[in-house]
């Protein structure tokens, strides 16, 4: 999950303060250590198309929670990007998660995180 994490916080190819926050909750949750966090960090910059190396490697089951997850980092900075938009849906679709039901879920995330 982290590795996923972490490809969501790169595809816009740049790591803003609020991504590494939560991702750094992630990383405390799951008592990873910050060396390992940043090894890591350091492998998914290196892999051209870091969403599809994941996706590939790991199998993904339905859980809204993880892309809710996803949808949150991608929209830590208050917009989420075309190319963020393109692995939420590649990462959907990899879900069985149909772009409506993205949609939804986009708009719940925003709702509760940035419409107070």
């Amino acid at each position: 999950m982290l590795s996923l994490t972490v490809a969501m916080m790169l595809a816009d190819g740049v790591i803003d303060n609020r991504e590494m926050n939560i991702i750094n909750n992630i990383r405390n949750a799951r008592s990873i250590s910050y060396i390992e966090l940043t090894k890591i960090i350091g492998r998914m910059r290196n892999v051209p198309g870091p969403i599809e190396f994941v996706l590939n490697k790991t199998a993904i089951k339905l859980d809204e929670n993880l892309i809710k997850l996803l949808i949150t980092i991608a929209a830590a900075d208050n917009r989420i990007e075309d190319s963020e938009l393109r692995v939420l849906r590649k990462v959907a679709g990899k879900m069985n998660i149909s772009e409506n039901r993205l949609r939804d879920l986009i708009n719940e995330v925003y709702e509760k995180n940035w419409n107070k």
